[in-house]
């Protein structure tokens, strides 16, 4: 039996304290929302509404172990980073024309309204619900967004379109293997190995043989 306050006891008894132990009640009310690991389906709990699910992303990827664990996220990030190349030739050609900065602001308008689009079909107010209980640091992705793309805009015409994306593909190698060492953010960590170690100095060589090649 639960009583209002969300507490079970031996015999339907309300229980005061919200501890679990050797003959204690259960207390089932949660004090903040809950969410499932980073990338996963999860829940977003609260002590009066309930739950509502939360789709992990667009893509349906299976769980950790599976066969296509690594290789179907892998092809998707394959075919990521051509965009990655082509969007930021596409920005630079028209910054020339309309300046880093304004090309910048033409770039975000476009993929916000994109976003709204997918985002108002697919998640409705799941969202919504999800932002209110987030961190606020995890709202700050766009204006990292905003200076990357204003970097490219600059740097292009200067060292061209391959000598920069492999420049910000060594950082990004570099800062994306700490991360990973370190666990930050909340993702499950993988320590650093001598094979990591290895890949991030044929990073940083790809660069300079791309400048001095």
């Amino acid at each position: 039996m639960v009583n209002r306050g969300g507490r079970v006891g031996r015999g339907g008894r309300p229980v005061q304290g919200g501890s679990v132990g050797a003959g204690e009640g259960l207390h089932l009310r949660s004090p903040s929302p809950r969410l499932g690991p980073p990338g996963v389906p999860g829940r977003v709990c609260r002590p009066r509404s309930g739950c509502i699910a939360v789709p992990s992303v667009v893509f349906g990827f299976r769980k950790a172990g599976s066969s296509s664990a690594i290789w179907l996220p892998a092809l998707v990030s394959l075919g990521a980073g051509v965009l990655l190349a082509l969007a930021i030739r596409v920005n630079a050609t028209l910054g020339a024309y309309v300046g880093p900065l304004g090309s910048t602001f033409v770039v975000h308008l476009v993929g916000t309204v994109f976003a709204l689009a997918l985002l108002v079909r697919r998640l409705g107010r799941t969202v919504r619900q999800v932002l209110g209980h987030r961190p606020r640091y995890e709202l700050t992705g766009g204006l990292f967004g905003v200076v990357m793309v204003l970097v490219a805009n600059l740097v292009v015409p200067h060292l061209g379109m391959a000598l920069s994306v492999g420049i910000f593909v060594a950082s990004d190698l570099l800062c994306s293997t700490l991360s990973d060492h370190a666990g930050w953010f909340g993702f499950r960590r993988i320590p650093l190995s001598w094979r990591r170690v290895l890949g991030l100095v044929l990073a940083v060589a790809g660069v300079l043989l791309v400048r001095w090649g």
